[in-house]
């Protein structure tokens, strides 16, 4: 029950972008390599967009903590993740460039 108020904010802010088409399907492409690269492109905007929104949260969850050690190491750990997961997908899209 805790987790529908950040999942709820986190799809009213990125459906709109699906829905108008701002975020293209990786799904059109002929080749496997453009196919590749179209996923990398879609997670990539993903990432940009949601990576914020977490960080957000994981500071309203910081600042409301009140001392409490369970949730501090919560918006910590969330923070690590954010930003280890956009490490990552910025890592792999640096790599299929470079395979390319």
């Amino acid at each position: 029950m805790k987790n529908i108020l950040p999942i709820s904010i986190l799809l009213s802010l990125v459906l709109p972008d699906l829905a108008f088409g701002r975020i293209t399907s990786p799904l059109k492409y002929g080749t496997l390599e453009e196919l590749i690269g179209g996923i990398a492109d879609f997670l990539l905007n993903m990432g940009i967009i949601i990576a914020p929104l977490v960080i957000i949260i994981a500071a309203f969850i910081f600042l409301t903590a009140g001392g409490d050690p369970r949730k501090v190491t919560q918006a910590k750990e969330m923070l690590l993740y954010t930003f280890l997961g956009l490490a990552v997908i910025i890592l792999a899209k640096g790599l299929i460039s470079v395979l390319k």
